[in-house]
């Protein structure tokens, strides 16, 4: 589904898929190892939504993909909730940005990016 950065971006934390889809294949194939110690830009560069997005945007234009083969939902439905707004506490303040359709709801913990401070300067994620 899409995200919810500020940008048109394809996100990466909840995904469907058939066995075997060669979008899948071609995500998996062009993702890259990043530095030996990479700051957060270079995840999401690499192996994150960044990289998803451009796999699915030369997918989509590539093998001139139908409606039915792929699909990109909207934000709404599996992340709803900003990642601006990860730091709220409390699940009444977050549930204002459910909506009915709303199938899941990333709550951005972020704990890759602290593992990636642990390992290095806390200053570079």
């Amino acid at each position: 589904g899409m995200s919810h950065t500020g940008t048109v971006e394809v996100n990466n934390g909840l995904l469907v898929a058939q066995k075997g889809h060669g979008l899948l294949d071609r995500i998996l194939q062009t993702a890259k190892s990043g530095p030996a110690k990479p700051r957060a830009m270079d995840v999401v560069a690499s192996t994150g939504p960044w990289h998803w997005s451009k796999q699915v945007w030369r997918w989509m234009q590539e093998e001139k993909t139908n409606e039915a083969d792929v699909w990109v939902l909207p934000v709404d439905v599996f992340y709803p909730l900003p990642n601006s707004m990860r730091f709220l506490i409390h699940n009444r303040d977050k549930s204002v940005f459910y909506r009915p359709w709303s199938s899941a709801v990333h709550h951005w913990a972020c704990s890759w990016q602290k593992q990636l401070n642990q390992d290095n300067n806390p200053l570079d994620a």
